[in-house]
């Protein structure tokens, strides 16, 4: 590993304080691992090109653990249990698939922007006078919000994915989420965990163990992650992941409908 890439490594490891992302385990560092959602692999290059065909990464896209989008800190049995076995990936929120989905549909193509400054455009929405693009105001509590889909739901079954730090309930209030009051049921209407490793490695004292367990298929309440990667990077390795097969999560199914879009543009334009 070269200097750079282990330097890079140990900022990724810090970031979390060797927390996993996902199921915000906490190991010593030699037991949790920095890994990029693409690879610095022949097939991972292949398909970040790829994406930025289709407009999805900028022609600059940098695939290494250093770039500030590309690297996560994950355990041992997320990552080479779940996530390098192709049975669970990382998902934009369904709110943002939505948005970007209709965004291709509705704008006319001569108008369109790409959709990595799309994103770009949506993580500024807050702060620009000058806004391009259609009304964000639904989706921008979901902006930094991902969450983990199953690919193959046969592999899962009689599989329970544990975490120690079972998050609280949450609701939307004023455009953010906050937690949700006492007495209210997991059950509720729009009421979701949210899962921050970052937060938790940024407490001045550990929060007491709450262990429970990650759905890995849809249950109620909707579980979401906090993460500090980039819609538009977490989108493209997605739609390499999805294949042809039916699924249940409405974001797979999402994430093909965004797909066939550009197939179709691509098969036309030939």
């Amino acid at each position: 590993m070269s200097d750079d890439s282990h330097s890079a490594e140990n900022e990724i490891l810090s970031t979390y304080d060797a927390h996993c992302a996902i199921c915000l385990t906490r190991l010593p560092q030699a037991g949790i691992q920095a890994v990029g959602l693409f690879d610095s692999s022949t097939r991972g290059l292949e398909q970040v090109r790829a994406s930025i065909d289709m407009g999805l990464l900028p022609e600059y896209y940098d695939t290494s653990l250093s770039s500030d989008s590309n690297g996560l800190a994950q355990c041992p049995t997320c990552h080479m249990g779940y996530f390098t076995s192709n049975t669970i990936a990382l998902s934009p929120s369904l709110p943002v698939l939505d948005y970007l989905c209709n965004y291709l549909k509705n704008t006319p193509v001569p108008d369109q922007m790409p959709l990595h400054k799309v994103c770009s455009q949506l993580r500024l929405a807050t702060t620009m006078y000058d806004f391009a693009l259609p009304d964000p105001t639904s989706i921008l509590p979901y902006l930094e919000l991902f969450t983990v889909v199953t690919l193959r739901p046969e592999d899962v079954i009689g599989c329970h994915l544990l975490t120690p730090h079972l998050p609280r309930l949450s609701i939307v209030k004023n455009d953010e989420f906050e937690f949700a009051p006492k007495g209210t049921s997991r059950m509720d209407q729009g009421v979701v965990r949210i899962f921050d490793a970052f937060k938790l490695a940024m407490a001045d004292n550990p929060p007491p163990m709450s262990l429970g367990i990650i759905p890995l298929s849809g249950e109620t309440p909707q579980c979401y992650w906090r993460l500090p990667v980039k819609i538009e990077v977490v989108l493209a390795a997605l739609v390499h992941r999805v294949g042809m097969r039916v699924y249940k999560a409405e974001e797979l199914r999402k994430t093909q409908h965004i797909l066939g879009i550009f197939m179709q543009r691509r098969f036309t334009s030939q």
